[in-house]
């Protein structure tokens, strides 16, 4: 990964997270994480947007079918008031 503006969609079983931005992270020990900002879209539910910090794409991958799967809960039980209906 590296800097990178402009959208980019993944596809994540029924959803689909958006990618607004990627900003690579050097830290003083040497590794190298990626901060990530993206939102989510399901069915006609908008997640806020969010950061995610990540090491590799497979993580990010990892961590975006996570914050689907809570979104997908959080809406089956009735908590969809925090998201943006569409």
């Amino acid at each position: 990964m590296r800097l990178s503006l402009g959208s980019k969609t993944i596809q994540i079983g029924d959803a689909q997270a958006h990618i607004l931005e990627v900003v690579k992270q050097p830290m003083l020990d040497g590794n190298i994480f990626y901060n990530v900002s993206c939102y989510v879209t399901y069915k006609n539910y908008v997640s806020p947007v969010f950061l995610l910090r990540v090491k590799d794409e497979q993580q990010l991958l990892f961590q975006l079918r996570a914050e689907v799967a809570k979104m997908r809960t959080l809406i089956m039980e009735g908590h969809d008031k925090i998201f943006l209906q569409v």
